[in-house]
């Protein structure tokens, strides 16, 4: 997706969570299932990308749906994209303190602390990777992956979040 202004409002914008769209196309308008709000993985998956088995990955677990998930309850579940809204905007980047809990990951941010991450930065490096001791801009990102993804979900998962096509 080109843009999403998720810090004016957090919320992911209608068309990412529509199943279907009205498109028009040389046989006249048709509904179409939308492409933006889920990947269809191909079948078979290889099994050496994918492994399906808990002692070969921590992330097994997202080898065995058929398409991308977005926060769904359980491991397996389906895709819940108001729980994804509800969470972006109650712990919005606006509010005072930001509390999400993903998984195993807990993080708090207060309004200093995002000013901090986006104009205190002394040089590129440390604005734009965590990879320097320090925060920076890469921890907003990897919030909004946080929430998406939720404990079950593909976004969640750096070896599968390029499969969502909120990307």
């Amino acid at each position: 997706m080109p843009f999403w202004d998720w810090a004016s409002d957090a919320r992911m914008p209608d068309f990412l969570n529509t199943p279907w769209v009205t498109v028009t196309t040389p046989s006249g308008v048709q509904s179409v299932a939308n492409p933006l709000t889920t990947y269809k993985f191909q079948s078979p998956k290889m099994p050496d990308l994918f492994p399906s088995l808990q002692a070969q990955s921590d992330d097994w677990y997202l080898s065995i749906p058929t398409q991308t998930l977005r926060n769904p309850d359980t491991q397996g579940g389906v895709s819940n994209y108001e729980r994804v809204n509800n969470e972006l905007a109650n712990n919005g980047f606006k509010a005072q303190t930001v509390s999400i809990k993903s998984g195993r990951l807990i993080i708090m941010l207060t309004v200093q602390l995002k000013y901090s991450l986006l104009m205190k930065a002394p040089n590129f490096n440390s604005f734009t990777t965590s990879s320097i001791e320090g925060s920076s801009i890469e921890v907003l990102h990897n919030i909004i992956h946080a929430i998406i993804g939720g404990q079950w979900g593909h976004m969640g998962q750096l070896s599968y979040s390029a499969y969502d096509p909120v990307l």
